[in-house]
């Protein structure tokens, strides 16, 4: 085995799982801002012009 050329489980363990991770607090990042902007009286529902996505 080259040291060098990580074996399977070190794929896994290393980069697939902190991917899903990532990906799940960057969904959990979405929803939160979402529902946050669409409550009268919060933060961030009066930062309009920052945000890309008003066509969505």
């Amino acid at each position: 085995m080259n040291p060098l050329v990580p074996n399977t489980y070190e794929l896994i363990i290393f980069y697939i799982i902190p991917a899903l991770v990532a990906i799940g607090l960057v969904i959990l990042a979405v929803r939160f801002f979402t529902a946050s902007k669409n409550r009268p009286g919060s933060k961030a529902s009066t930062d309009d012009g920052q945000n890309c996505n008003d066509q969505l």
